[in-house]
């Protein structure tokens, strides 16, 4: 299951062992588990509203657990948006370097998605006069 979750959440991160691919794993964990708590949540407040009685002229509606499983969701969402900055900020997962000259490749030669600037490319054009 945790390689799906990585692979749905930062596709760019290697499957070699690193604290990059730990930190997506457990970003993408963290997302999965938050979704299935607003689920939870969500569905105490259909099964609360679907059989609601009226007290005393009032609708007799609990919503202290899914208030509570909320908040904890809450809690849980700014974790994931933290290790998710830290994917992007720190290990700048995501992130390709903007080339000033479009004919040289950039510093990080991983990050290169056109096949004219692949290392066995470079080499062919580095061997052509100019």
């Amino acid at each position: 299951m945790s390689e799906t979750a990585t692979t749905l959440s930062a596709p760019e991160v290697s499957t070699r062992p690193s604290r990059a691919r730990d930190l997506a794993v457990r970003h993408a964990n963290a997302a999965l588990l938050l979704t299935g708590l607003y689920g939870v949540s969500g569905a105490l407040l259909y099964r609360g509203w679907t059989g609601r009685v009226m007290v005393d002229g009032q609708w007799d509606l609990d919503a202290t657990m899914p208030l509570a499983i909320s908040v904890l969701g809450l809690v849980l969402l700014v974790s994931v948006a933290a290790i998710g900055w830290a994917l992007v900020q720190t290990h700048h997962v995501g992130i390709k370097p903007a080339r000033v000259h479009p004919f040289r490749p950039s510093r990080e030669p991983e990050l290169d998605t056109d096949p004219a600037l692949t290392p066995a490319a470079r080499a062919t054009s580095s061997a052509r006069p100019s």
